[in-house]
């Protein structure tokens, strides 16, 4: 019997942090060769785009423009009310392949924050 082979998408994948305000969203494209701390941010590619369905489209345009995997690419964002659901729902309508994601930002802040003192405090 052949077996499938299993990718594991969220160390294979390239990760867009976006940051999500009234008129625009900030975004960062992270790799999935970068790796913190061995990859200063100014080689992360950043831009900002206004927040709106044309926003998303020259979003969408500067994603392309990097050439990579666009099947391997995913969104993800702080809930911020109407101003993260609609951008959601934008980046959904254009490209679902990109499965946007909304964190609650205590909850990943709890998260990070517990996981940064687990393995680098030196009081654990």
């Amino acid at each position: 019997m052949k077996q499938k082979k299993s990718r594991n998408k969220s160390t294979s994948a390239h990760w867009v942090g976006a940051d999500v305000a009234k008129a625009s969203f900030d975004v960062a494209l992270v790799l999935a060769h970068q790796h913190f701390p061995a990859t200063p941010l100014s080689d992360i590619p950043a831009r900002s785009f206004k927040r709106s369905p044309e926003g998303v489209a020259q979003f969408l345009t500067w994603l392309d423009g990097l050439q990579i995997e666009a099947d391997e690419t995913r969104v993800v964002m702080e809930a911020t009310g109407r101003y993260s659901t609609e951008l959601t729902v934008w980046m959904l309508d254009a490209r679902a392949s990109l499965h946007p994601a909304i964190v609650n930002p205590r909850s990943e802040e709890r998260r990070v924050g517990k996981e940064c003192r687990s393995r680098w405090s030196p009081y654990h």
